[in-house]
């Protein structure tokens, strides 16, 4: 994935950071103050499903919430992506 780095940073820094983007051994992890469409951490917080990753349960947007933040960014490839969600929501 690249060179790896350690944290330096103290948990202070960290807190005062909007995004913190990473990249880890299983891929790329982002974490997020606020998401487009949706808004800060604890209104994000009530638009989760929980799901098992790697053995650990994890908070994850709910598809429809993920829907709405996609459109709200209006990015080229963020429509072509809520085409595709919107897709796997039928099959569900």
């Amino acid at each position: 994935m690249g060179e790896e780095r350690p944290i330096k940073e103290t948990a202070g820094k960290l807190a005062s950071l909007k995004n913190l983007y990473l990249t880890t051994d299983v891929g790329y992890l982002d974490f997020l103050g606020s998401i487009a469409g949706i808004g800060s951490f604890a209104e994000v917080s009530r638009h989760t499903i929980s799901v098992s990753i790697f053995g650990i349960d994890c908070n994850v947007l709910d598809v429809d919430s993920l829907i709405k933040s996609k459109k709200s960014m209006g990015r080229n490839k963020d429509k072509q992506v809520v085409l595709e969600l919107m897709a796997l929501k039928k099959t569900q």
